[in-house]
């Protein structure tokens, strides 16, 4: 056990409805951070986040909306934290970094008054004390004329807060020498005769081990987006930059294709500003960060959700004078689609996933695409198909592989993101033809509820087709002869059979392949999946906070189960019961204007119209 808590530093800050406070200097793993968030508004709208999970310890309500959060610090610290208040609130934070401490056995007491005080603020007794323990005194007051807080006179300290008539506190904290339960300490303000409503905390914190415990179980529920964090790295080192705090967050991820990222960074004042400066540069010439250079990785729950890089950033000023900046991404494997090819890649003689991988492995060789901690899934198809890309095809290692895997009998492929002993790790997974997992998420809704939000079937036939044709390369016999183009043999889909007029499609091999067998695959592999109208189904799903739904569920089912107008129930049963791959999944946090977390699934429809 260490032998004693001792308290580093203690900050007042005055903040808006959406801001951050910067965080202690020399934050190391195991140390205590303890949050006292103040507001004006609901104290159900407080939240904070940064860094390893905050967990709500105790509030207050009477005459200011407080509520005390504490952290234990992990590996990777953010120089700053978010604190968002209801819109338009505003309020103070007293932040306390506390070095050899444990949460356990905290003692938190609070009071507050409507009425001057008199005598000075009390910050209540507290008990049972602990020898070699850090002892916490907040206090916080109403003011109709600017004021200052006479000093505790502890070894850290700070007040804080507005000019003329509003609010303001002061934070102190000291190592206790004695087992002996703190008594009432008395807290003066000159002038004091301008105080107003008043509310104070003492705090009692042991000292322990400096190892990280196990985080403290949260005293109530609290809502927002403390769930989620998002942290920004340097894409070709892996290392850590910071933490960022965006809002109206999407993410999402695709089979064969690069996974959207988009969110709002506002910037409301300076402090925020040079917070983000960390992630977007102010000006061109600074070359240490920014989008192409930076990767954000995604947080839930402390499970790894996703690994975006971060390829463009737009500054806005508003009439209202509100400046923000907004973000967007895509997953890892957008980088092969930014890498050209430039030498002829032959893979004639080779097994489909073998070149595939081979093909991938190839471009992060080149100088400079070295991504740290991209790995590929092992294994055979037992499918061999030529593979052949040329510089003069003018295409990416990305755009060839997603063309060359879209055959019959192809496969499908997406990156997913894993933690393991080495780091962070994003393989490279792969089906053929398709994924199918057998796990089956389930969605139900009736007029009794459920959690499907909202889904739709897009029917499309001008996308669809009942008479298929791939067109390849030219081929010329000889010097002397014309050449000509060839075609793959014909698909008729069954619906001309179920009497639906003629509609031709033809689609375009990629690398213009003169190989038969593989025009006739990619032919097939299209009126297969486009044959008639093409059908697409979405599904808007409330996740819970267990969710078994992850980025890493592509090629999983989702089994609906639907009762309304339209699916009327049969037998007792719902209407529309169904199971469909996922294709693609789009997540959307909660957060201000959204109340609950919700993912739309893009769902593999197999229904002949």
């Amino acid at each position: 056990m260490a032998g004693t808590a001792q308290p580093r530093s203690v900050t007042v800050t005055p903040i808006g409805d959406i801001d951050q406070v910067d965080a202690p200097d020399g934050v190391q793993p195991g140390d205590i951070l303890l949050a006292l968030v103040s507001s004006t508004g609901d104290v159900d709208d407080i939240t904070i986040s940064g860094g390893a999970p905050w967990v709500a310890l105790a509030e207050n309500t009477s005459q200011f909306s407080t509520r005390m959060y504490a952290q234990v610090a992990g590996v990777a610290n953010p120089t700053s934290y978010a604190v968002e208040l209801g819109e338009g609130d505003s309020g103070l934070v007293g932040l306390a970094h506390l070095r050899g401490a444990t949460l356990t056995e905290i003692v938190i007491e609070s009071n507050a008054g409507g009425v001057p005080p008199g005598t000075g603020i009390p910050c209540p007794s507290a008990e049972p004390g602990v020898a070699g323990g850090t002892e916490i005194r907040y206090a916080l007051v109403d003011h109709f004329t600017t004021i200052e807080f006479f000093p505790f006179g502890y070894r850290e300290e700070d007040q804080g807060g507005e000019e003329g008539a509003g609010r303001s506190a002061i934070i102190a904290a000291r190592t206790s020498l004695s087992s002996t339960g703190l008594p009432v300490r008395r807290i003066n303000a000159d002038p004091s005769e301008f105080l107003g409503g008043w509310q104070a905390w003492t705090v009692i914190v042991s000292p322990g081990d400096y190892v990280p415990p196990p985080p403290p179980l949260p005293a109530f529920a609290v809502k927002g987006r403390a769930l989620y964090r998002y942290t920004a790295h340097d894409l070709l080192t892996g290392t850590y930059i910071d933490d960022i705090y965006p809002r109206d967050v999407e993410y999402g991820k695709k089979l064969r294709e690069p996974g959207p990222f988009s969110g709002s960074l506002p910037i409301p004042n300076r402090r925020v500003a040079a917070a983000v400066r960390r992630v977007i540069p102010k000006v061109k010439s600074d070359l240490t960060t920014g989008p192409g250079r930076v990767e954000i990785r995604i947080w839930r729950d402390g499970e790894l959700r996703g690994r975006y890089w971060l390829t463009g950033a737009r500054l806005n000023r508003g009439r209202d004078g509100k400046i923000s900046i907004e973000l967007r991404g895509s997953t890892l494997d957008a980088y092969w689609f930014s890498l050209n090819v430039n030498e002829t890649l032959d893979g004639s003689d080779d097994e489909q996933i073998s070149a595939a991988r081979t093909f991938l492995s190839f471009a992060l060789d080149k100088p400079g695409a070295d991504i740290p901690g991209i790995q590929f899934q092992g294994g055979s198809s037992g499918v061999f198909r030529p593979f052949l890309v040329r510089p003069e095809d003018n295409t990416s290692y990305g755009r060839a592989v997603q063309e060359y895997s879209r055959s019959e009998n192809g496969f499908e492929y997406f990156l997913a993101e894993t933690v393991d002993e080495t780091g962070v790790v994003s393989t490279w997974r792969w089906a053929s033809p398709k994924f199918d997992t057998g796990v089956a998420h389930v969605f139900s809704t009736s007029t009794h509820g459920g959690d499907v939000a909202e889904y739709g079937v897009d029917i499309d036939a001008l996308r669809g087709g009942t008479d298929w044709r791939a067109r390849g390369g030219t081929l010329q016999p000889n010097a002397e002869e014309d050449g000509f183009t060839v075609y793959s043999d014909p698909v008729v889909t069954p619906h001309r059979a179920a009497g639906w007029a003629r509609t031709d499609h033809i689609v375009d091999h990629p690398n213009q392949s003169t190989d038969e067998d593989e025009l006739n695959g990619l032919a097939e592999y299209y009126a297969e999946i486009g044959g008639g109208a093409l059908w697409v189904r979405t599904v808007t799903v409330i996740l819970s906070k267990r969710s078994t739904l992850t980025m890493n569920s592509l090629g999983d089912r989702a089994r609906l189960l639907i009762t309304d107008v339209w699916h009327e129930a049969e037998d007792g049963g719902a209407g529309l019961d169904i199971s469909e791959r996922i294709l693609e999944i789009r997540v959307r946090p909660s957060g201000r204007g959204r109340g609950r977390e919700e993912a739309t699934l893009t769902l593999e429809s197999v229904e002949v119209p």
